[in-house]
């Protein structure tokens, strides 16, 4: 028996299990799911578990099952799985041995189980035709709600040939009841026969684990197996549903909540079959949107992790920015600030000791100009070669001076350049090839040396006093006004040297500051570089995400369909609803929940 609300309600899990197998993080567990679902919703027989605390209750709804009672049930009898079979037989399984099968051969029953077939078939029919009948034609409204009655009346006009046909459906069903009510009087009493064999079937020897009865004829449908959830039975059995008997009826327990009534005991029998595809139906859908909701927290999970990753990735590279230039500036010249002091002072005095030997050189040169002169005209030609030159040597003294200092404040800076740039380092930076000298501003030195002034080797009055003196008189005098011009030139290029020495802190300063902001923006660079190389990567990662993104969003939505579709059918069977969901939770938790 199958139902198109069911049928629909698997299709649509089986069709959710199908999409989410395409994605790989989850395909296999959905496609085992998959598998399952497809195998169990067609397969035989249907399976509903019988619970309560008592046994003599659960033999009520047991004995109807079989048509009538077997044998006392009392405490500590082993449990009983109920299914029809071409014969009766029964078959006993023993605590630590072999399984005892005994066949009964009761009187031919096969008018009966035609009638009773045709009865049920005849129910289906007549519960079917009216469904598709308003309730208002089929219950007449109340004498005062005098609005419907024109109602009523033009509905039961346009319902006139379903009415018909119930009319008919219901003659046809009492026709068949009447006729197996006379092959059942006919017929001799099977149960007793039956109650007979099982009781000698309990009354052997050896310990009964539990006894699986077959019946060829009785009230159980075809095609479904009843299990008494008994001591192992009851985490064990693996059901569709899950049926409290009670002597007030039957009721399907609920978690957490007082049990719902399914109906009488011989109505819910009858009704087994639809009653058992709908809870399968049910089970199965759950379990695709158990798989389903799984699934989705695992993609969403990878999704989610991947987006972290990706957060920190990017975080990583701009951890590496420097966001102060300034700051680092400041905090890496203030570290250098003694060892710039130290460079300088060894500047200098290179610096000093070669404008000491050249300006010693330039004096020797006068001393010795003198000192070859022979005559006044040698003194004279003297002091004018003097005069003509010094301008020249100054500034070439000066000239070298300044390139001294100047590539000594490069070679300072160059050397200074792996502690300058050190946190840029340890943010990654990276210089490749052959760095270029560092640039240093030109620097004012020796203004004496650079623009000299001419030499004044005395006026008319000592020239007209030169005229009594003697030639040695004069060569001494002018030779000693040399020396002390040399020695003044010293005296004041050394000054003008030192003076120049706060200048030089602040040429190297600079020069540091300025290497170290062209490292910052090689180093800026290279940062923009790897951070668009990763974003990069980054969107190829994300793109490669996308089919478990659909697949995650798929799932979410194929999950709510079903969550919609299962909550409609439960709102239209309460008690299918309860009994299957009991049959997923634990059967030993659930099975006693209503004592007998």
């Amino acid at each position: 028996m199958s139902s198109p609300l069911a049928e629909q309600l698997v299709e649509a899990a089986v069709a959710a299990l199908r999409r989410l197998a395409e994605a790989p993080p989850a395909a296999e567990a959905t496609r085992a799911t998959l598998v399952d679902v497809r195998a169990r919703w067609p397969a035989r027989p249907l399976r509903v578990g019988i619970g309560g605390d008592n046994p003599a209750v659960r033999g009520i709804v047991l004995d109807a099952a079989c048509g009538g009672a077997f044998a006392t049930r009392s405490a500590g009898a082993p449990p009983v799985l109920i299914r029809r079979g071409a014969t009766t037989r029964f078959r006993v399984l023993r605590d630590g041995g072999a399984a005892e099968e005994r066949v009964h051969t009761p009187a031919d029953s096969s008018a009966v189980d035609v009638a009773r077939a045709e009865v049920v078939g005849r129910q289906h029919e007549l519960a079917g035709i009216e469904r598709g009948i308003p309730g208002l034609v089929l219950a007449r409204p109340r004498p005062w709600m005098f609005w419907l009655w024109p109602v009523r009346w033009w509905r039961r006009w346009r319902a006139r040939a379903a009415l018909e046909a119930r009319e008919q459906a219901t003659a046809a069903l009492a026709a068949a009841q009447q006729g197996l009510a006379q092959l059942e009087a006919r017929q001799v009493d099977p149960v007793g026969a039956r109650a007979l064999f099982l009781a000698d079937a309990l009354a052997a020897r050896g310990a009964i684990a539990a006894i699986e009865v077959e019946l060829a004829d009785g009230p159980l449908p075809g095609g479904v197996e009843m299990i008494e959830l008994a001591g192992a039975n009851r985490a064990e059995a693996d059901v569709d549903a899950v049926l409290i008997s009670t002597r007030d009826g039957v009721l399907a327990p609920v978690s957490g909540s007082a049990p719902v009534r399914v109906g009488d005991v011989a109505q819910v029998i009858r009704a087994l079959p639809g009653f058992l595809v709908h809870a399968r139906a049910l089970n199965l859908a759950r379990r695709a949107v158990d798989r389903l909701d799984a699934a989705r927290a695992k993609l969403d999970g990878i999704l989610r992790q991947a987006e972290i990753d990706f957060d920190v990735r990017v975080d990583r590279v701009e951890a590496l920015r420097v966001h102060d230039p300034a700051a680092l500036r400041a905090q890496q010249l203030e570290q250098l600030q003694s060892k710039v002091l130290g460079q300088v002072a060894t500047i200098m005095e290179h610096a000093a000791t070669h404008l000491g030997t050249e300006l010693a050189k330039l004096a020797a040169s006068w001393t010795e100009l003198f000192a070859r002169a022979t005559s006044t005209e040698h003194l004279t030609a003297a002091v004018t070669q003097i005069d003509a030159q010094w301008r020249e040597e100054a500034k070439r003294i000066a000239d070298e001076v300044r390139a001294l200092v100047t590539s000594g404040i490069a070679g300072s800076a160059h050397d200074l350049h792996g502690e300058l740039i050190a946190p840029l380092r340890e943010l990654g930076f990276a210089e490749w090839g052959r760095r270029p000298a560092p640039a240093v501003a030109p620097v004012a030195l020796l203004p004496s040396l650079s623009n000299p002034t001419t030499a004044r080797w005395g006026g008319a009055a000592e020239w007209l006093v030169g005229l009594f003196r003697s030639f040695e008189s004069r060569r001494e005098d002018i030779a000693a006004k040399a020396e002390k011009r040399a020695e003044h030139l010293r005296t004041v290029a050394q000054a003008e040297l030192l003076d120049a020495q706060p200048l030089l802190h602040a040429t190297l300063a600079d020069t540091l500051g300025a290497e170290l902001d062209a490292a910052i923006a090689r180093h800026g660079a290279q940062v923009h570089e790897q951070l668009a190389a990763t974003q990069a990567a980054i969107a190829r990662e994300r793109a490669a995400l996308a089919p478990l993104q659909h697949a995650r969003d798929v799932a979410a939505e194929d999950s709510r369909e079903l969550d919609d579709r299962i909550a409609h059918l439960e709102a239209e069977l309460p008690g299918t609803a309860a009994a299957s969901a009991a049959a997923r939770l634990s059967v030993g938790s659930i099975a006693g929940a209503v004592a007998g």
